[in-house]
């Protein structure tokens, strides 16, 4: 189902996703969904990080700094995924007048931050927000493309922030 919501994604024109429209391509019955998922936005988050990687970074060798910079360099190639940016944007914008939607916007933030703090040690989610967020903003709102020499501005900003430096071998 949740390969059928990403398929659905990147077809729908701008229209409401809904259980209605999933359970029909899925041929499931509607009741299916809201057993397993209860809200649309809940379906949508976990097609999100379905698409999200959570073991890729191998950290064996790397230096906390490097770490971060794998981190944030899956970020950035994430949000590349169509799929990914359409589900992350809808479910912003329903996120201001839905709760549901703000809460599954919000469980898929503190899924990064507890991956960050898995490879790195307990992280602030307000550090996070401010090492991570200029990717999302440079994607999402500004639609640029965030460039390596980007990419290690907010590794040296995130050393500083998450006290990485000391760390260092």
């Amino acid at each position: 189902m949740l390969s059928t919501v990403r398929t659905m994604l990147t077809t729908r024109n701008g229209e409401r996703l809904t259980f209605t429209a999933v359970a029909e391509k899925a041929m499931v019955s509607r009741r299916t969904l809201y057993i397993h998922w209860g809200t649309i936005q809940n379906l949508l988050g976990e097609a999100v990080s379905s698409g999200v990687p959570t073991d890729a970074i191998d950290t064996d060798d790397l230096s906390p700094r490097e770490v971060l910079r794998s981190f944030l360099t899956s970020v950035r190639d994430d949000l590349v995924d169509p799929i990914s940016t359409v589900a992350l944007t809808s479910l912003m914008s329903q996120a201001v007048q839905d709760d549901r939607a703000a809460e599954s916007l919000a469980s898929l933030t503190s899924s990064r931050v507890d991956q960050l703090s898995a490879l790195l040690g307990p992280v602030d989610p307000q550090h996070y927000s401010q090492v991570v967020g200029p990717i999302y903003f440079s994607r999402l709102v500004m639609r640029d493309a965030v460039s390596d020499a980007a990419i290690e501005a907010l590794t040296d900003r995130g050393v500083e922030l998450l006290g990485l430096g000391a760390l260092q071998h």
